[in-house]
């Protein structure tokens, strides 16, 4: 035996419903016109339809009185109501009539389109009649049904099983315990976090399997929470669109880990965490369990305070390159330069001195060491771009018993009393580039032979070394630069008192 054709009701007393009748009858649907209010309440009562299609002006029953008494009757409480009428007419309909369920068209309108849109509304009755039912093995699409919808159906229905979803090329997976969301998968994500991003889906396919869940219990939320709590998160992320970072953004932080500002929120510092091992979003957000738009909230005031930034993947720094910074040999033969031939089993250290005209130009060279291992900050200094300081800013671990000393020095020339102080075990010296006025404090470390190189922060130049934020193979070259004049002419200068 065949199913029973689609019930609809069409009501109202204007030419544009007149041929409609005619027109669903050919798509197979069964049509009862009624002329006035009262008599749609009797056919509506004793035989319920899937659909009821009316003008706003009905003769004898306002409309709002109809739809409150269907509203409120077990048998029609599910009607959807599509109901024709003015622009004007619109702004009190929609009062009574519920916006997920209910539409309200204005007139004139195409009757073909209209019947089009009234036959897949009546085809989405189907879909929740059969999976109220839940006997057998459902699918569909959620254009025609929502994802909302159908859980909110499971729900009501009390339904144990397992509701698989694909959209494009991704497959999720949500768990049903008595109506009840348990669990849920997308990719590498479960739990809330995973069920909050599916509702975000508004395409894509859909099949429930009815049968007993053997799953962790990862929410234990209750569904309608849930689905509130995802759909808020779902407007915050949507009406704030255009000021969070996208998935496809790289990220960095842009100063020492132990230069962040104290008292950060756990979350906080979990992301912070995260950034030492990820420099995109996507990763950031698969990998950290908090629902993504905290995690996006959270980028965006770390962005905004300027603790992290983007940046383009598009650099040949971002390879992959875990060679040391210097070889074993060389720095043995560091060492022996310095006089450490009978030391060098214990900790050792040389200087490599950073000549900097202003607080910005140092905070700028601090983020080329975001991402190399072996930079380990000054304790208690902060890279700041107001406050100048001279001194230690941290050092390079070369070695587990050797280490390269990062001090800052003024490069004015009222700094000149401190640059011969500091002269002794230097290998190197960094002048920044294209910052001017370093031509003096270039020449006093030149004169003492002490190697000079200078170095960009933004792109190559001549002969000038690039540094940019985590480029191994520019700091190691660098580096070797120095070692290569250093161990060149055995420099060895002495401190001046």
């Amino acid at each position: 035996m065949g199913k029973k054709p689609l019930h609809l009701i069409i009501a109202g007393d204007i030419p544009e419903l007149a041929f409609m009748p005619k027109l669903l009858d050919q798509q197979g649907f069964s049509v009862q016109f009624c002329k006035d209010g009262p008599e749609v309440l009797q056919v509506a009562l004793t035989t319920p339809p899937q659909l009821i299609v009316m003008d706003v002006n009905l003769a004898l029953l306002p409309l709002a009185r109809l739809v409150k008494i269907l509203r409120s009757n077990p048998k029609t409480l599910e009607i959807p109501f599509f109901v024709i009428g003015s622009q004007e007419d619109g702004k009190h309909v929609m009062k009574f009539l519920q916006r997920d369920k209910d539409a309200f068209v204005v007139r004139p309108f195409n009757q073909e389109q209209m019947t089009n849109r009234i036959g897949r509304i009546l085809k989405k009755t189907v879909h929740v009649g059969e999976l109220a039912d839940g006997k057998s093995e459902i699918e569909g699409n959620l254009n025609q049904i929502s994802l909302v919808d159908l859980l909110q159906i499971f729900y009501l229905n009390r339904k144990d099983g397992i509701l698989s979803l694909e959209c494009a090329k991704e497959k999720a997976t949500i768990y049903l315990l008595e109506g009840n969301v348990v669990n849920a998968q997308v990719g590498s994500v479960d739990g809330e976090k995973a069920f909050f991003r599916l509702l975000a889906w508004e395409k894509g396919n859909f099949w429930f399997t009815p049968a007993g869940v053997n799953c962790e219990n990862k929410i234990n939320h209750p569904t309608d929470y849930l689905i509130m709590e995802g759909l808020r998160q779902k407007d915050e992320m949507v009406s704030q669109a255009d000021s969070l970072l996208g998935r496809e953004n790289c990220i960095k932080l842009r100063v020492p880990k132990d230069h962040l500002p104290k008292g950060l929120r756990p979350s906080t510092q979990e992301i912070l965490t995260l950034l030492n091992h990820y420099d995109n979003v996507a990763e950031i957000l698969d990998k950290c369990p908090r629902p993504d738009y905290e995690v996006l909230h959270i980028l965006k005031v770390l962005l905004e305070k300027g603790l992290i930034g983007k940046f383009s993947k598009s650099g040949a720094h971002l390879k992959k390159d875990d060679q040391p910074l210097l070889s074993a040999e060389t720095i043995l033969s560091i060492r022996d330069c310095l006089g450490e031939r009978d030391a060098l089993l214990e900790e050792g250290s040389a200087k490599v001195v950073v000549l900097t005209s202003s607080a910005q130009e140092l905070a700028d060279f601090a983020e080329i060491f975001q991402g190399i291992q072996e930079f380990e900050p000054e304790a208690g200094w902060e890279t700041s771009d107001t406050v100048f300081r001279v001194g230690d800013f941290g050092r390079l671990r070369v070695a587990d018993n050797f280490f390269l000393r990062l001090f800052s020095l003024s490069s004015k020339p009222e700094g000149s009393p401190l640059w011969a102080p500091f002269c002794r075990r230097v290998i190197g010296v960094i002048s920044l580039s294209p910052y001017g006025g370093k031509a003096e404090a270039e020449s006093f470390f030149q004169r003492r032979r002490v190697p000079v190189f200078r170095v960009r922060l933004d792109k190559p130049h001549g002969d000038e070394i690039c540094l940019l934020p985590g480029n191994r193979s520019g700091l190691r070259k660098l580096l070797a630069n120095f070692a290569s004049a250093f161990l060149a002419k055995h420099i060895v200068t002495r401190e001046i008192p």
